[in-house]
C-alpha cells in the first residue's frame, strides 16, 4: 500500500512527529507517527503515549522504525484537513498530557467539566441522554476515588458526533473510527479541552460488546443525574462503576471504598450485569459482592 507524508518532521513534547495517509483506497487510513525525539526534539518525553491509544505497529515502520508509535484513523481522504487539525494540535498539547500523567502536573478536572457542560450540555431528556460520565471519573464525582487523569465519557452514535462538534477546535484526534491496538475499529475522538499548557484530555467512544459495561448503549437510558456545583451530570450508574473498577484492578483498598458508600443503595441485578460484562475474575467479584452487600436494596 502506498503512503504519502501529510506533514513532519514535526516536534513537540519530546517526540517527533509525522502524519501520513495511504494513497490507493478511499476511505483511507492517516497515521499520527510519534517517535522519541531526543534532545533534536526537547526530549527525552516524560513517558509513552500509550495512555492516549498510541501503539507499536506489528510490522517496523518505513517512517518511525520498529519502536514507533502509532495513532490511526480511518477516514474519507477529503477528510485530510481534519485528520491535520488534530495531529497539528496533539504536537501542541502533548508536554502537558505526559506531564499529568507521569510528573504529577495538575489535572485540572473541574475546569474541564464546568466547560463541558456549558458547551454540551447534560442531557436531552429523561428517556435517553447522549452522553455520560463513566470511568474512573465518575467515582471521583462521587467522592469514591482519586482525582482522574481524563474525563472518560460514554456516547450513543448521535453523541459522539454531538460531542465532536462541540468541542472541534479541541480536538486531538478527529471523529470517525479509530483502530484500536487490538485492530478494532470505533467511532470516537479524544480533545484536550483548555490551553496547549493547561488542560484536560477529554475521550469518547461508541462502545461494543467488549467495552467495560459502564459505556454500552444501554446505558444512555440507565444513567442517573449526578448533582454537582449545582449542575446536573449524567452518569453511568454506580454498580456499573464499581464493576468496571474491578476489572481494572484500581482501587487498592475495597474496604475503603466501600466504607465512603454512606447511604448509596446498590442493585445486585446490575451489579452482577456489570461483573459479567466486565468479565471480573472470580475471586474479585467474591470480593466485591461481599463488600457490597450491606449496601444492597
Amino acid at each position: 500500500m502506498k503512503t504519502e507524508m501529510l506533514s513532519g518532521p514535526d516536534m513537540g513534547g519530546g517526540f517527533l512527529y509525522q502524519l501520513t495517509r495511504e494513497t490507493e483506497r478511499d476511505p483511507t487510513r492517516f497515521v499520527f507517527h510519534a517517535q522519541d525525539g531526543g534532545a533534536d526534539a526537547g526530549g527525552p518525553p516524560a513517558g509513552t503515549p500509550e495512555p492516549f491509544g498510541y501503539f507499536h505497529p506489528a510490522q517496523s515502520c518505513d517512517f518511525g522504525g520498529p519502536r514507533c508509535w502509532h495513532r490511526e484513523f480511518e477516514l474519507p481522504s477529503s477528510d485530510a484537513a481534519r485528520a491535520r487539525a488534530g495531529y497539528n494540535r496533539t504536537r501542541f498539547v502533548m508536554q502537558a498530557m505526559l506531564a499529568q500523567r507521569y510528573a504529577n502536573e495538575e489535572v485540572p478536572v473541574e475546569e474541564a467539566l464546568r466547560d463541558l457542560l456549558d458547551r454540551v450540555g447534560s442531557s436531552s431528556g429523561p428517556e435517553e441522554r447522549p452522553w455520560w460520565v463513566g470511568g474512573s471519573t465518575s467515582l471521583w464525582l462521587r467522592g469514591l476515588g482519586p482525582r482522574p487523569h481524563d474525563l472518560d465519557l460514554g456516547v450513543t452514535d448521535a453523541g459522539a458526533g454531538t460531542l465532536g462538534a462541540a468541542l472541534e477546535e479541541y480536538l486531538i484526534e478527529p471523529l470517525g473510527p479509530v483502530v484500536e491496538a487490538d485492530g478494532r475499529t470505533r467511532v470516537g475522538a479524544r480533545a484536550f479541552l483548555g490551553t496547549h499548557r493547561r488542560g484536560v484530555c477529554v475521550e469518547w467512544a461508541v462502545a461494543d460488546t467488549r467495552s467495560p459495561p459502564e459505556f454500552r448503549a444501554r446505558v444512555a437510558r440507565q444513567a442517573g443525574e449526578f448533582s454537582w456545583e449545582g449542575r446536573s451530570v449524567p452518569i453511568a450508574p454506580l454498580e456499573l462503576s464499581l464493576a468496571g473498577a474491578a476489572s481494572r484492578g484500581d482501587a487498592t483498598t475495597w474496604d475503603g471504598l466501600f466504607a465512603r458508600l454512606g447511604s448509596a443503595r446498590l442493585d445486585p441485578g446490575v451489579l452482577e450485569q456489570g461483573l459479567t460484562e466486565a468479565g471480573v475474575v472470580a475471586q474479585r467479584a467474591d470480593q466485591l459482592r461481599s463488600l457490597a452487600e450491606p449496601a444492597y436494596r
